[in-house]
This record gives C-alpha cells, structure tokens and sequence, in this order.
C-alpha cells in the first residue's frame, strides 16, 4: 500500500496544525503567567500586612494547577503572590490550602512568619515566607 502524494500532504497539514496548536497554547500560558507575575509580585519580607483577604486567584479556573504552597491575594489595596507552608513542619498545609476571602492576614515588617485569623471561626494558622517564585 502506498500512500499518494495528496495523503503525504494532507498528513503534513494536519501535523503542522497540531505543532501550531500546541505551540500557541504553550506561549499563551507562558505569556499569562508573566502578566500575574507583574500583577501579584511576590511578597517581600520588609511588608507589613494587617487587613483583611479581598480576592484569592483561582488557579484551576483559570487553566494553571493549584499550588498548595502558593497563592495570589488581594490584601486591603495590596495584590501579592506569597510562597508560603505552615509552620509544622512535614505534613503542613499549604497557604492556599487554608487563606480564604474573608481571613485576616498578619504580617510584621521583616519577618517571614505569616498568621490567617478564619473570618468563620477562631482558628489562627502560622505560616513560614518564602522567596521561591512559583
């Protein structure tokens, strides 16, 4: 069986879409990402933080996986990604795991220690800062 001419580039077609396709998907998510980065820089140790959660960034429906350890927030007039995990040790949770509109966050200038007040309960969680960027 050989293939003609006609199927050999209709074969080429169709694989060049596909490249294209996955080409345009991979730039686009790259190009979102360096757009959050602008709009939530990542926390830095020298802030101070005493107000209340406005807005959490969904990741997953808005196409990125959800980072435990990661979060992009909304603070008062602030806007901020923060690296952060319960400071427990193994097995902790994640900021994102546990920082929800409503929690109030604490933080002393140049400190890495992060406390959430539950908006819905009297729990406080400590978490440890870092300077990763996810």
């Amino acid at each position: 069986m050989r293939l003609t001419k006609g199927e050999i580039c209709g074969a080429i077609i169709i694989l060049a879409v596909v490249v294209a396709v996955i080409v345009y998907n991979i730039r686009e998510g790259s190009l979102r990402d360096q757009e959050l980065q602008l709009e939530y820089p990542i926390l830095q140790k020298e802030i101070t933080i005493k107000e209340k959660v406005l807005f959490k960034y969904n990741f997953i429906e808005n196409g990125f996986r959800d980072l435990a350890v990661f979060s992009r927030l909304q603070v008062g007039n602030d806007k901020f990604g923060v690296v952060a995990e319960e400071d427990k040790g193994a097995g902790s949770f994640g900021i994102n795991e546990i920082v929800e509109v409503g929690d109030s966050l604490f933080k002393a200038a140049d400190s890495d220690t992060i406390l959430i007040k539950k908006h819905n309960s009297i729990e406080v969680y400590s978490f440890l800062r870092r300077d990763d960027n996810y």
